[in-house]
């Protein structure tokens, strides 16, 4: 009798999930899965566009670079000397209207000064003779009067010199590799050390870009142990934010116009934004002049005149469309 009831009770459940599932199937409101919004239609069509803007701006700074260089017996005295001129070339700088953060040194170092004969071992030329029972000698070391064939030195790899010395042929010669044959001050004497030199090299940052010239002038007439390395303008930080920002607004929109056009020339129109890729270029300093002659001179009047001058910036961007049809 209870086996009855429990299988009466089984066969109650079943019906019961049976038409509960049955009416959750029938009645539930239908899922609609929505993709993601980046996701795009792989069959949909595509336009890839560049938009590209540019601006000639006025660099907001200017570097002039200093180089203050002193020889003396010993390394004291020369590191003495050059703090000295270095004390003359600052004080120069401050009156021209500079401040302190505006003057900053860049290298330092204090280095043997050596005679002519050591700097020889680095500075002549070697040829190699065919007549020279296969030994390779120094273009000035030919026998007097005669006239031996050049001929190109072994790993030399290069093409004839046009330049060979007095009482030589003119063809065929090639410069041998140093130090093979022997270093010339073997014979000609020794290298000694004469002094010692030390060098400072300073560089001048100013957002004053109309008086770079009074600041050079100003270092050479403080120490004529002072040259000028160079003069440049460039954009400053600031400044190079806030055209990129305009030029970037400025690429996009050249880029929906075209878009926008070669979608209305195909009789279609733009749908959303597939992909976004900005290319930013990078502003490259401006030089006035480099290496100009040390202050051993006074400097010419009227005062020295260095002449702001203009840049280009550039931005540009790449941008990816679908098409709707």
């Amino acid at each position: 009798m209870a086996e009855n009831s429990m299988l009466v009770v089984g066969i109650i459940v079943v019906v019961l999930l049976t038409a509960g599932l049955t009416y959750y199937l029938t009645k539930a409101p239908a899922t609609v899965v929505i993709p993601p919004a980046n996701q795009t239609n792989a069959s949909a069509a595509t336009i890839t566009v560049t938009g590209e803007a540019s601006q000639t701006v006025s660099p907001d700074v200017i570097d002039v670079g200093l180089t203050i260089s002193t020889t003396d017996n010993d390394t004291s005295s020369s590191q003495s000397d050059n703090a000295a001129q270095v004390a003359a070339v600052k004080a120069a700088l401050l009156a021209a209207g500079l401040n302190d953060s505006d003057i900053q040194t860049v290298s330092y170092y204090t280095s043997p000064v050596y005679n002519q004969s050591c700097s020889s071992c680095y500075a002549e030329p070697y040829y190699s003779y065919g007549d020279q029972g296969g030994a390779s000698v120094p273009a000035n070391g030919a026998s007097e009067g005669s006239a031996p064939v050049p001929q190109a030195v072994s790993g030399s790899g290069g093409s004839a010199s046009s330049g060979a010395a007095s009482g030589t042929a003119s063809t065929g010669i090639v410069i041998a590799p140093v130090p093979s044959p022997p270093i010339p001050c073997q014979t000609k004497g020794s290298c000694a050390i004469v002094g010692y030199q030390t060098v400072q090299s300073i560089q001048v940052q100013s957002a004053n870009t109309s008086d770079g010239g009074a600041y050079a002038e100003a270092a050479l007439k403080a120490s004529n142990s002072t040259s000028v390395d160079y003069v440049y303008f460039s954009v400053s930080d600031a400044m190079g934010d806030t055209v990129d920002s305009e030029l970037q607004a400025e690429a996009a929109q050249d880029a929906k116009t075209k878009a926008q056009n070669i979608a209305s020339g195909l009789g279609a129109s733009l749908g959303k934004i597939v992909s976004v890729n900005p290319n930013d270029y990078p502003v490259y300093p401006v030089y006035a002049y480099q290496n100009a002659a040390a202050g051993t001179a006074a400097p010419a009047a009227p005062p020295t005149e260095i002449f702001p001058t203009t840049t280009q910036m550039s931005s540009s961007i790449t941008v990816v469309y679908e098409l709707v049809q």
